[in-house]
């Protein structure tokens, strides 16, 4: 809050494996990070791990074998959502346990549907109060995830925009019929969703 920085985790390396214990003591190649609210930080890890970091600075390695982890969100119940290599979004339980739980693999744009078996491009994750997932998607949508693994478009329609005139920028009234949906997304206590 006083804007000074200090070094939370990470020892200036790359390097595989993560160490368990204290967090700057560490190797690691942080591509995203998410916040529960009891204060542990997760830390998607390039090198294909999921680590948690207490507030008292200690490491402990959450999830290893995910391909290309980058953007990651908490829910309530300490579940961990993982974009995976811009094709899907892995689920990380708090057990450690690993499962897709959107996306089939295949980069392209998402359909609504089953979760599991639509293509998709993920850059951004997000999950609300209710544990429904916001995925910002590559092809210029968000989607929404209900927790039985439903998709629907929550935002975009598809289009970047043409360059040089204001489609570039997103359109006040319906969100699915704006251009231009962004690469990350947020939500807030409320469940409004941001994305840019």
């Amino acid at each position: 809050p006083a804007g000074t920085m200090s070094i939370f985790a990470g020892n200036g390396q790359q390097g595989t494996p993560p160490v368990a214990g204290q967090a700057t003591a560490s190797p690691m190649f942080p591509m995203g990070v998410a916040v529960d609210s009891a204060g542990n930080v997760y830390i998607a890890d390039g090198d294909g791990f999921i680590e948690k970091e207490t507030p008292a600075g200690m490491l402990t390695i959450v999830a290893s074998g995910i391909y290309e982890p980058s953007s990651l969100a908490v829910d309530s119940a300490g579940n961990i959502y993982v974009t995976s290599a811009y094709t899907s979004i892995c689920k990380v339980a708090p057990d450690g346990t690993v499962t897709t739980f959107a996306g089939n693999g295949v980069r392209g744009r998402p359909t609504a549907g089953a979760a599991t078996s639509t293509s998709m491009t993920p850059t951004g994750v997000a999950v609300d109060s209710s544990g429904n997932v916001y995925e910002a998607d590559g092809t210029y949508y968000v989607t929404k995830i209900t927790p039985t693994g439903v998709l629907t478009i929550f935002a975009g329609n598809g289009s970047q925009g043409a360059a040089g005139t204001t489609e570039t920028t997103p359109a006040a009234g319906p969100a699915t019929a704006s251009s231009g949906a962004g690469s990350v997304v947020a939500v807030d206590a409320e469940g409004n969703v941001y994305t840019g």
